[in-house]
């Protein structure tokens, strides 16, 4: 489906998103297309993690249906996913010892076949994407080696390398220091300028207000508001999100936000 310039990638249809004896999100419809960075919003608790957890496909809906590309995504293969979405967690446990290159190749893996070895241009792909997050000059170090933050731009050239059309990412500014946290949503609006769709839940609202252009609150009690950045992100909708006391400022052209 076509909406100008954008295609709509993944569409919602009557969410129903649920934790024992509670609703967290009641007939979410939306649908959500290229050249858009959403952000989801919500206090601790209200479905944020759990919504972008069902647009993934990993977990299932109490009622309703995620379209991917059309599909209905339970009628798609973990591989088909994997070619068409990508999801950042928000923590990565590994276990076993790997380097730093090796872990970003893991990136390219939906792309590869079962029986062949990673191409030249996988190989470029992955140098590529760990130059974009500061780590080409440790590909060699153990992960086990890295700090919280690095091992969190790690995370995050995985993604960047699968370069799916849908980037999912679970608060990805966890653990980075301002820089990388410019520069990283930096790297993940021009992705949405280049026809991708990113789909990430946050907590900071000026970063949002900077990169977000649409936003879907979460209230955690089945209510939800979609629509644009600007017209949600008022002192009234967000002191009803939070329960405290929210106060928008504006300076130099831009919006800031601050809870007192």
């Amino acid at each position: 489906m076509k909406a100008g310039n954008t295609i709509s990638l993944i569409t919602l249809n009557n969410l129903d998103i649920t934790i024992p004896k509670k609703t967290l999100v009641k007939d979410l419809n939306a649908s959500f297309s290229t050249n858009e960075f959403v952000a989801i919003l919500g206090q601790n608790g209200s479905g944020k993690s759990l919504t972008l957890h069902t647009i993934a496909g990993i977990r299932k809906p109490s009622q309703g249906i995620v379209s991917v590309f059309g599909d209905d995504i339970d009628s798609l293969n973990r591989r088909d996913i994997a070619e068409k979405m990508s999801l950042l967690t928000q923590d990565s446990d590994d276990v076993l010892p790997s380097t730093v290159f090796d872990s970003a190749l893991i990136g390219r893996h939906p792309h590869i076949g079962a029986f062949d070895s990673e191409s030249k241009e996988d190989i470029e792909m992955t140098i590529k994407s760990l130059e974009k997050v500061d780590l080409v000059l440790q590909k060699n170090r153990d992960i086990h080696s890295l700090s919280c933050g690095e091992r969190r731009r790690l995370s995050i050239a995985q993604v960047i390398n699968q370069n799916s059309n849908i980037i999912l990412l679970d608060e990805p500014t966890n653990h980075l220091d301002p820089y990388h946290q410019f520069k990283i949503l930096n790297i993940f609006q021009k992705m949405s300028d280049d026809n991708h769709l990113i789909i990430a839940t946050m907590h900071d609202l000026n970063l949002i207000s900077k990169y977000a252009n649409r936003c879907l609150f979460l209230f955690g009690d089945g209510e939800w508001l979609l629509g644009r950045t600007e017209d949600l992100m008022t002192e009234e909708n967000l002191t009803e999100l939070y329960k405290v006391k929210i106060k928008k400022i504006n300076h130099n052209g831009q919006s800031l936000f601050i809870a007192n």
